[in-house]
Order: structure tokens, then C-alpha cells, then sequence
């Protein structure tokens, strides 16, 4: 069985073309858990339509409202008792064949793991055939300054993942997907598909917003000093996670996030020190190095 998270707010415009998608999935053991963050549209209609007629799906209704996707979706989190936990958004649409891959890929590992694949970006209901993730997680070195997490909707982890931190969660968490990556690189195995399973909708009401496809103003993002090389969320929920589980990381393993959070409180010289040293990187380490050089820390 697989427990498929979807956190809803105000999706109705959506909401039919993915759940659709996933009950054309070629994999059908799956179950769908939602909750609603209090919409004021018809999603709960829907939900609730879909439900009498398919008992995979499972509206939880609490009464618990968080004005956030990443709480809603670790709140899911809480009621998943399946050995598989896939994580979906309410506005995108699954590859027939996304679910089966990703448990192909996981089904027979015996210690924690996430997988997770590409999609293309998906606008004005046109596929433009570019895939979003363009580079990809295995280490702390090549994830924590990135200001982000591997998109949710393209992950599947097992059950080891979360037994290995004892369901215990640290008391900020920006973003799920950040959490989930970061839990990943640090306790488990990161697999990557190389295929896109999925369309990620593009949209004026992205919360996380659009992905940016122009070269040039990637280019004026990335020479912009007052953009800091660390967003300051994802350095407070990296402090927490380091301060939730130190006591289960290794070593080696505390030394990199302790050199992490020490990088916003010393100078240049050592900033690039502990860039080199560490051979952290976004992308490539000589990046990071040249974002140091460029750009304020946080």
C-alpha cells in the first residue's frame, strides 16, 4: 500500500485533472489522504464527490486550518501508516505510469530512501516539453545551500525514512519538500528516474511560485548582492532540523551543518573556506564560491 499526501486550499480549478491522473495510474494500490486548509471554492465538493465513488479516498476532516501548504502537508504526514508516502499537489497531473516507477524503484531497499523523478513545466494547459528539476540531490554538500528542497510532488520515501527519526519532527519546518530532502540526504538514499512522470502546472497561485525559464534574468538573479546566497526560512528550519536529530548524525555529518550555520556569522575569507573546505556546492562548488564572493550571506 501507498499513502498519497494531498494538501488542498481553494483547488478547484484544478482539482479534477489530477485526481483523474492518479485514478488512471497503472499502479493501483495506493490510497488518497487530503486535507483541506479551508477552502471557500467547491473542493471540498469535489473531494467529497470523488469519494463516494472510489474508497482509496480519504477526506480528513478536523477542523485544523493552517494558512500554510508545507504544515498541511506535514500534518498528512501524521496519519500515513503505509510503508510508501508520496507527497501531491492539487493543480498538477501524474504520468500513468509515475506511482508503479517509483515503487519499482524503492519496493526492495532496506534502508531509508527517497525517489523521485522530472516533469516538464506545464502552462496555459500547453506541456513545453522543458523539465524543471535541472539538477539534482545526493549529499548535504550538494543540498543545504540550496534554498529549497526537491519538489514534493516528485517524491516517494519509505516508511524507514520516517522510523529512522522516530516520527519525531523538528518545531519549524518551512517547507515539506525542504524537510523531506534534507531528512534524505542526511539519513537515507537519494534515487533519482531518469523520466518526467509528471505535468507541473504553471500558474498565477503557485505557492512556491513559477519557475523561471529566462536566462538573462536568472542571470540578474544571480548577480544581485541584496539576493543573499542563504534565504533566511530555509537557514532557520536547517538550524532546526541540525538541533532536532544532531544526537543520530554522525559525525562527519555534524561538522558539515555546523559549518552551515557558522558560514552567515564570519567574514568573506572564511565564508570561502568553508565553501572549499567542505566542498559544498550549488551546482558546483566553484558557483557557491563565486555567490560568496558576489553576494551577501543571508
Amino acid at each position: 500500500m501507498i499513502d498519497i499526501l494531498l494538501a488542498t486550499y481553494n483547488g478547484e480549478k484544478f482539482l479534477k485533472e489530477q485526481i483523474d491522473s492518479l485514478k488512471n495510474q497503472s499502479y493501483s494500490d495506493w490510497r488518497l489522504l487530503v486535507h483541506d486548509d479551508g477552502s471557500i471554492d467547491k473542493t471540498i465538493d469535489i473531494i467529497k464527490e470523488y469519494q463516494r465513488n472510489d474508497p482509496r479516498i480519504i477526506l480528513i476532516e478536523d477542523g485544523i486550518k493552517f494558512g500554510n501548504a508545507g504544515k498541511n502537508f506535514m500534518h498528512l504526514l501524521s496519519f500515513s501508516t503505509s510503508d510508501f508516502v508520496m507527497f501531491c499537489d492539487q493543480d498538477d497531473i501524474w504520468m500513468h505510469d509515475k506511482i508503479e516507477l517509483h515503487y519499482n524503484g524503492i519496493k526492495d531497499k532496506k534502508t531509508p530512501a527517497m525517489i523521485y523523478s522530472n516533469g516538464y513545466i506545464y502552462k496555459n494547459n500547453v506541456n513545453i516539453q522543458i523539465e524543471f528539476i535541472t539538477f539534482h540531490r545526493n549529499n548535504i554538500q550538494d543540498s543545504i545551500f540550496l534554498n529549497g528542497g526537491i519538489h514534493g510532488c516528485c517524491v516517494m520515501i519509505n516508511k524507514l525514512m520516517l522510523e529512522k527519526i522516530n516520527h519525531i519532527f523538528p518545531d519549524y519546518v518551512y517547507m515539506h519538500d525542504h524537510f523531506i530532502t534534507i531528512l534524505s540526504v542526511t539519513f537515507g538514499e537519494t534515487i533519482y528516474i531518469d523520466k518526467p512522470l509528471m505535468l507541473y502546472r504553471q500558474h498565477d497561485n503557485n505557492v512556491t511560485g513559477n519557475i523561471e525559464t529566462s536566462f538573462f534574468l536568472r542571470l540578474k538573479t544571480f548577480l544581485n548582492y541584496n539576493n543573499p546566497i542563504i534565504e533566511k526560512r530555509h537557514y532557520n528550519a536547517n538550524k532546526s532540523f541540525y538541533e532536532t536529530y544532531k544526537l543520530i548524525m554522525d559525525e562527519k555529518k555534524r561538522k558539515l551543518f555546523k559549518d552551515y550555520l557558522r558560514f552567515t556569522e564570519v567574514n568573506l575569507i572564511q565564508r570561502l573556506r568553508i565553501v572549499v573546505r567542505n566542498s559544498f556546492k550549488v551546482i558546483s562548488v566553484k558557483n557557491l564560491v563565486l555567490k560568496t564572493l558576489l553576494r551577501k550571506p543571508i
